[in-house]
């Protein structure tokens, strides 16, 4: 099953996608949210004879799929592409962050970049949905906790996530960093959740492409793992960050940056929202060639250091 909700913000109606057909649930349940999610849901659509349920414009806007989540997590550096472009030692634990529940949004609807932002960025992620409450969760019993799964964009504010102290959830939580959807769907809708190609285009242009194949942690190991430290409410979302994906294309900026040294240090470069901030900085350009796989680097110990960095053939 795939479940959805739509209609202006505030105003969504629950609804079911039949056949590319957009099916009102409103007569059944009220929302999709922590009071309707759960096997029961699903018990009462198979119930029913779907065709006679009412037909829904398929030009409304759709909203985010799941309403008022009593919890919007993020599973950070989950995936081994990421973990190994960024030089980055792959965790023993997983790392866990918030985003603000207030901070969703709908899947095609605009992201405001807020004021005084200088780096924002864009993940595209894969979520499980919680279907029942749930503490201390066995491995073994983890699946059946789990209802489903959606799409999330998770768009972040890089400088305040990492140089503005403290916790992630400063760079993740701005209002409409949070698209989730369009669909909330059921497991038995994927047949192989482990082998799932997924990508996303920034202005048309592709930014990255990925498998789920690369997991490190297992959903069901991580709804058993973040319910030791938590109570896990029905409606919960958890996501896994963007290190399913590979970026692609990025040698531009290397170029720019080695072929202009007089430039190096200097804030010329403008992100996507218009504003300006300081990319030819050492560090920017050692996060560039860690995560452009045409590079390789070797770090010789002379004095502070001295990276050789060539592209290969």
């Amino acid at each position: 099953m795939k479940f959805l909700r739509v209609g202006n913000i505030g105003a969504e109606k629950p609804a079911l996608l039949d056949n590319n057909i957009i099916r009102d649930l409103s007569s059944v349940i009220k929302d999709i949210d922590q009071t309707t999610i759960g096997d029961n849901l699903i018990n009462t659509i198979k119930k029913l004879d779907i065709s006679k349920l009412p037909q829904l414009d398929n030009n409304l806007r759709i909203g985010a799929c799941v309403s008022n989540p009593t919890k919007f997590l993020g599973i950070g550096l989950n995936f081994l592409d990421h973990a190994l472009e960024q030089n980055l030692e792959i965790p023993k634990e997983p790392i866990i962050f918030s985003k603000a529940t207030t901070c969703i949004s709908g899947p095609n609807d605009e992201i405001l970049i807020p004021k005084n932002s200088e780096k924002a960025d864009w993940e595209v992620e894969i979520a499980f949905v919680i279907g029942k409450k749930g503490k201390n969760i066995s491995l073994a019993e983890a699946e059946s906790y789990i209802f489903g799964y959606c799409l999330v964009c998770d768009v972040s504010e890089r400088e305040w996530q990492k140089k503005r102290s403290g916790q992630w959830i400063k760079g993740k939580s701005a209002d409409t960093f949070g698209p989730i959807g369009p669909y909330l769907v059921t497991k038995d809708e994927i047949k192989d959740l482990y082998n799932l190609n997924m990508t996303l285009d920034v202005n048309g242009k592709r930014m990255q492409t990925g498998n789920t194949s690369k997991m490190i942690h297992k959903m069901n190991f991580l709804t058993s793992y973040v319910s030791e430290f938590m109570t896990l409410m029905p409606g919960d979302i958890i996501s896994y960050d963007e290190q399913i994906v590979e970026v692609i294309s990025i040698s531009e900026d290397i170029d720019a940056i080695l072929s202009n040294p007089e430039t190096f240090g200097q804030e010329t470069e403008s992100n996507q929202s218009g504003t300006t901030y300081a990319i030819n900085s050492l560090q920017e350009l050692n996060d560039l060639v860690a995560k452009d796989s045409r590079c390789e680097k070797v770090l010789l110990p002379l004095r502070d250091g001295l990276m050789m960095v060539r592209v290969k053939k």
